[in-house]
This record gives C-alpha cells, sequence and structure tokens, in this order.
C-alpha cells in the first residue's frame, strides 16, 4: 500500500513539487523501494527503520505531512508522535473506534485525515456522494472487496496484504428504517454480477458505526455494506467459526496449549499467498435508491481496477494508495476553508477535491462508472444460509483460462 501511494505520488516529486522519505521496517522492501525510486536521486529518500527508531523521528519532524500505510496498531504511535509536533496526517488504518474520538485532544492544533483508503475511505466517499445527490431518505448499498482473477482452492481467494484473513467474528452493522442495527459477519449472503468480472458473492461486513451514526450519513433510511468473495466464501468462513477454528484462546492438544486461528492461519498462509503470475481484481459498487415520488431515483457508481493492467501494484492498492496519496496532496494545501483537529475523508473529499481524486484513480488504470441505473445484477434471492445457490457460477469476459 505504501509503494502504491508513493507511485502516485512521483508525478509531483518529477515536478518538483515535492520531497519524498519513505520508512520501512522491512528491510527488504526498503531495499526493493531504493531501486524502485532510483531514477529520483535525492528526490525520494529510504530509509530501514521502525517509527520507534530516532531517524524516522527525526525526518517526522521536519515533515510537512505524515501518511501511513499500516494497520491502526502499528501506526498508533508514529502518528500520536506525529501530531504531538504539529504535524498534519493521514493513513489507512481502520481504527477500533471514531477517531474523533480516539485523536480528538491530540489533533487540535492540527489536521488528522484519517482514515483514507479503499474501505474505510472510499467507500464513504461515495456513499456520501450518492446521498448528497440524492437527499434523505435514500437507501445505500456498499459493495468492495479485492479477488483473484483466477481463483484457487480451497477458498478462492488470495491476500495482497500479509497471511491472516480478515475473517475475524466482529461485530458487523447496517442501517435499517434509519436505526442502526447489529447484523453477523459473512450472512445476508447474496450473488451479484460483476461487468466484465463474473458472479461474486457478497456478504455482510464489518460496517462501522461511527461514519453511519454521525451526521453526513445521518438522512440514510437502510444501509449495507458487504463484501465481495468468489462464491462459497462465506459458507465456508462460517463453518471455520462454528468448528472453532477461528477461536483465539488456547485449547490443549496432546499436552500443548494451541491457538485455534493461529493454526489455520499457518495452515491456509501457503494456500492464500499470491503466486507470482497471480493477479488481482478490485470491486466497488455504491448504489443508491431514492423513492420520493412514484417513480424511484437511482444513482450507481462502479470503481474497478486490475492488478498489473497498468501498474505493478495491485488493484486493491491502487485504490487504497491512491486515496492515501489524494489526501496527502489536500493536507499539503494551504486551504483556510480545511479546519483543525480531526477530518473525515467524506466530508473533505466532495465538489472539486472528490473530481481531483477520482480523476488521479482513472489516470493510474482505474475505471470508473456512473449511472443512473443499476451498477451490478443482482441474482436474488441469491441462496438461502447453508443451501445451495440458485444460479451457477458464471463468468463474464475472463477468456478460456477463467474457473
Amino acid at each position: 500500500m505504501g509503494i502504491a501511494a508513493a507511485d502516485n505520488l512521483t508525478e509531483d516529486v518529477r515536478d518538483g513539487r515535492l520531497r519524498l522519505l519513505l520508512a520501512d521496517r522491512d528491510p527488504d522492501r526498503a531495499a526493493h523501494a531504493r531501486t524502485r525510486y532510483a531514477e529520483l536521486g535525492g528526490s525520494v529518500e529510504v530509509v530501514h527503520g521502525t517509527a520507534e527508531q530516532e531517524q524516522v523521528r527525526r525526518a517526522v519532524s521536519r515533515a510537512n505531512v505524515l501518511a501511513t500505510a499500516l494497520t491502526w496498531k502499528d501506526a498508533e504511535p508514529i502518528i500520536a508522535y506525529g501530531l504531538g509536533r504539529g504535524v498534519p496526517v493521514t493513513g489507512i488504518g481502520q481504527p477500533p473506534g471514531d477517531p474523533r474520538q480516539l485523536l480528538g485532544e491530540s489533533a487540535r492544533g492540527c489536521r488528522a485525515l484519517l482514515p483514507v483508503g479503499l474501505e474505510p475511505g472510499l467507500t464513504e466517499i461515495l456513499a456520501t456522494e450518492l446521498l448528497a445527490r440524492l437527499g434523505d431518505g435514500t437507501g445505500l448499498s456498499v459493495l468492495c472487496g479485492g479477488v483473484p482473477q483466477q481463483p484457487r482452492p480451497p477458498l478462492g481467494h488470495s491476500s495482497w496484504f500479509g497471511t491472516r484473513l480478515t475473517i475475524d467474528q466482529r461485530r458487523a452493522h447496517a442501517v435499517r428504517r434509519g436505526r442502526i442495527v447489529e447484523v453477523e459477519r459473512f450472512t445476508g449472503t447474496e450473488l451479484v454480477e460483476v461487468p466484465g468480472v463474473g458472479v461474486l458473492e457478497a456478504s455482510h461486513d464489518a460496517m462501522q458505526t461511527w461514519p453511519a451514526d454521525g451526521p453526513l450519513l445521518s438522512g440514510v433510511s437502510d444501509m449495507t455494506q458487504k463484501t465481495l468473495r468468489w462464491p462459497g466464501f462465506a459458507e465456508k468462513v462460517r463453518l471455520l467459526a462454528a468448528v472453532g477454528m477461528l477461536q483465539e484462546s488456547p485449547v490443549r492438544v496432546g499436552g500443548v496449549h494451541v491457538v485455534p486461528r493461529d493454526v489455520l492461519d499457518a495452515v491456509l498462509a501457503p494456500r492464500i499467498t499470491p503466486r507470482a503470475r497471480d493477479r488481482d481484481v478490485t470491486v466497488l459498487v455504491a448504489e443508491g435508491v431514492a423513492r420520493h415520488g412514484p417513480k424511484p431515483e437511482r444513482r450507481s457508481l462502479l470503481v474497478l481496477a486490475r492488478g498489473g493492467d497498468r501498474s505493478a501494484v495491485s488493484g486493491m492498492a491502487l485504490l487504497t494508495g491512491g486515496a492515501l496519496a489524494e489526501s496527502v496532496r489536500v493536507l499539503l494545501r494551504e486551504n483556510p476553508a480545511l479546519p483543525h483537529g480531526v477530518l473525515r475523508a467524506a466530508e473533505v473529499f466532495t465538489g472539486h477535491l472528490l473530481r481531483d481524486l477520482l480523476g488521479r484513480l482513472r489516470r493510474h488504470g482505474a475505471t470508473i462508472v456512473e449511472t443512473d441505473g443499476p451498477a451490478v445484477h443482482r441474482i436474488a434471492p441469491a441462496r438461502t444460509e447453508g443451501g445451495p445457490y440458485r444460479r451457477s457460477f458464471a463468468t463474464t469476459d475472463r477468456g478460456p483460462d477463467g474457473p
């Protein structure tokens, strides 16, 4: 994700508008970055170090903007350090709660644009944009996920950012009749046909309550946020949960205490790690329906990014890193209208800033389609939980090597 953000920002480096310092705790990735940006000379400096090391902290202290391509847990110490020195910050990590409550006091004297990536980030931005166009009472549906273009057993899924699948049994939420309700993750399964990709499976994901409960989405009548995978994924995850393989507390096996989830991660790692020629396709769909009159009004946005199309990064990284890079540009500008404190992506990326973001994603290889009709074809009812699919697996525009 960091490399993708840096790739996006190199056009500003080439124009002489900024200098980049990249820090990575992995020596191999740091060496790769040095090679990748060698032609840019001293305009891109790469160091091998962690957030706790003095060389990295010195760099943060003299920076105009700090951007983190890390999980929230890993990013939190360096974010706090940057804010403590008045450095504006942005990052992709999903916080455990409302970032305004987590960072409100420390960001009082500067700006923190958090979190900004694909999800959370672009998902909220597009949902809020549709609500602004269609008005209060709009029903929103967000579908988001990255899948391998050619899935392989056992899950039909690969992970381009670590080998621990995001399948934790955490709380998920939806909005029904204006109220936030809790739903079980990986339920509510339906099949959707995405143009140029094929039939994917959508199931409830862990939508955070703080965006849905905030003022930006307060006019939503109903809202769901679902993750996209190849068909069969949700049922397999529910089975793993049912037999205890997602359990984080240890069990005793042959006189040794082991954590079932750790065992599962170790067994799955070689099966979900992308291979040399593997490519991903990442899909984001936001649909809004307003029923203010006799005929429903609908608006849809489809964002599609394929790994390896016009970039050496994954489609997931292209969108996530692209949003992070655009946040850096926003924070670098002298914009007195932008308030201090913790800013949400959806309240910043409106109007021309949203057009700039989408336009730059297009230039870096993303396909973005806006329509008055549905962006995807929903096959409903797709299935009963645990029951058979009503429509067999199908693909479109995938060629003879598709599954």
